[in-house]
């Protein structure tokens, strides 16, 4: 009746350009969808602020019978929007609608045409939102299993793994998707990933599919297992060790390896792990001559030093630009309590730098060029060389004693 008073069948609103049968599709209306194509809308018409089309909203609702009627009245069935240049496919794939995926793929829709801002294909999508059938529907019609963005070349896998879709990875590797290629601008592979976001279940699939325990990245070496010590995945470098991963190979610019990670980032389980499978304890960088011993010192990674001293750790090794030891690095960083651990393992009170001679209690106290730090819990008084050894360890043993008190009464 509205159209024989000349209503406009492909009138629009003004916020975002929507026409009748756009909202007759938005809201299932089959009924009204049928008869306004039939009267003449505009399949192709739509949502104009983006080109988001009646097909799209049909794929994305999972109505195959509305997506067969817009097709029937030439609607293009790989029509893009204007924004990231997504197609029905790719909508419906991101709503997890399978019915119109299926009806769409069988109807000629472009497999591998999705959001063309980065060649982010309908697999890219199923793969993240864990969806296998679309999956497996999507490999049917030809999609490439190994296709990668244009951004950093991620593939399918690589995106199951990073969002932890375990049913995408499981197929997506049975059917033949490549277990190393991940993030292609520098050869951040799935099983880095894996390792980073400590997903053990997958880096077993992965290894399953010849996945390299040992990869390393392009740009300065580090392999999956340095990545899980990294982020502190636990259970990821259980795994990874217990399946032969080298304990010793981490960033290999400058031999920086997960033993020496693991004691910035205070993990004392980890560094327990990594030792127990052959790690040098007293390794070195390649850089400066750093230690693990060094490097939990540096971070002030009590826990770390600990264990470490504890399961012995060369106390006296020194970075080798200058010989500045840990204990020079624990005065420099104010940490009393790693002093003492340090001197209960025999460190040299009275070591010197081999550039200008410092001992560690002067550089406690940033002698000469660099002011005198009063509040040092450390320290009180006189700082710099002139203070005797003797003084500096019972100052550092009292001060000690005083922060574990202060501790305790908080505590109570």
């Amino acid at each position: 009746m509205l159209l024989e008073h000349k209503a406009d069948i492909n009138c629009t609103t003004t916020d975002d350009g929507r026409t009748p049968l756009y909202e007759a599709v938005s809201y299932k209306a089959v009924d009204s969808v049928k008869v306004l194509l039939d009267l003449g809308a505009n399949a192709q018409q739509g949502d104009q602020k983006r080109a988001y089309t009646p097909l799209h909203v049909a794929a994305q609702e999972n109505c195959p019978e509305i997506i067969e009627m817009l097709l029937e009245h030439k609607a293009d069935i790989n029509c893009t929007t204007t924004d990231d240049g997504r197609t029905p496919l790719y909508e419906a794939v991101r709503f997890k609608a399978v019915d119109s995926v299926k009806v769409l793929l069988d109807l000629g829709a472009n497999a591998q045409q999705g959001d063309q801002k980065i060649a982010y294909t309908p697999l890219h999508v199923a793969a993240q939102k864990n969806c296998p059938d679309i999956i497996k529907l999507l490999l049917e019609h030809k999609a490439d299993i190994n296709c990668t963005t244009t951004d950093d070349g991620r593939t399918p896998l690589y995106e199951a793994v990073r969002f932890k879709a375990v049913d995408s990875v499981k197929v997506l590797l049975d059917l033949g998707a490549n277990a190393q290629q991940g993030d292609q601008d520098y050869a951040y592979t799935p099983l880095h990933m894996a390792a980073q976001k400590n997903y053990p279940d997958i880096f077993k699939l992965l290894l399953e599919h010849k996945a390299d325990i040992n990869c390393t990245t392009t740009d300065n070496g580090r392999t999956p297992l340095y990545e899980a010590v990294r982020f502190k995945a636990v259970d990821s470098v259980k795994v990874l060790l217990d399946l032969g991963a080298n304990a010793q190979q981490g960033d290999q610019k400058r031999a920086y390896t997960p033993l020496h990670m693991a004691a910035q980032e205070n993990c004392p389980e980890i560094i327990e792990m990594l030792l127990e499978h052959k790690a040098d304890i007293n390794c070195t960088t390649t850089d400066n001559g750093r230690t693990p011993l060094y490097e939990a010192v540096s971070f002030k990674a009590v826990e770390s030093v600990e264990v470490l001293l504890d399961l012995g750790a060369k106390v006296h090794l020194s970075e080798i630009t200058v010989a500045y030891t840990p204990l020079h690095m624990a005065a420099q960083k104010n940490c009393p309590d790693i002093i003492k651990l340090l001197l209960d393992h025999k460190a040299d009170i009275n070591c010197i730098t081999s550039d200008d001679g410092r001992t560690p209690f002067a550089d406690e106290g940033f002698d000469g060029t660099h002011p005198t730090n009063v509040d040092s819990p450390v320290t009180t008084g006189q700082v710099g060389p002139k203070r005797s050894a003797g003084i500096f360890k019972s100052t550092c043993k009292i001060r000690h004693q005083r922060g574990s008190r202060s501790t305790t009464s908080a505590a109570r």
